[in-house]
């Protein structure tokens, strides 16, 4: 099951690269599309691009509050899972309310079998 979301997952981000590429030129300081951007990248074999905008949102987030969830998003995207599982972990210290959502987004699918995707669940309270 999560295989097969994952491949029609990576066909969506393919087939719509364009529309987040566009989104972001429409808002260039949205820490949001530059997330969505950077994880549709990963999913489609454009690493140094999400490692750029990996970059630019830890720059950015010297001057203004950007999610955990969207470092985490990008990680999980580029199959680093640990760095995705601490920045959850830091979502989760810092009660980032987009965590309410992991268990339902399925750009968490691959790690949803991982204990400690099962222990943030937990301690969550989606358990």
């Amino acid at each position: 099951m999560v295989e097969c979301r994952g491949k029609r997952l990576r066909w969506f981000f393919t087939t719509h690269l364009c529309s987040f590429g566009r989104r972001l030129e429409l808002s260039p300081t949205s820490v949001w599309s530059k997330a969505w951007l950077g994880h549709a990248c990963a999913l489609t074999g454009r690493r140094e691009i999400t490692l750029r905008i990996v970059s630019e949102l830890e720059e950015l987030s010297r001057r203004v509050y950007v999610r955990p969830y969207c470092f985490a998003l990008l990680h999980v995207g580029l199959n680093n899972l640990d760095l995705a599982f601490e920045w959850l972990h830091k979502g989760y210290e810092e009660r980032d309310v987009w965590l309410a959502f992991i268990k339902c987004d399925c750009n968490f699918d691959k790690i949803q079998s991982d204990a400690r995707f099962t222990q943030l669940c937990r301690n969550l309270g989606l358990e």
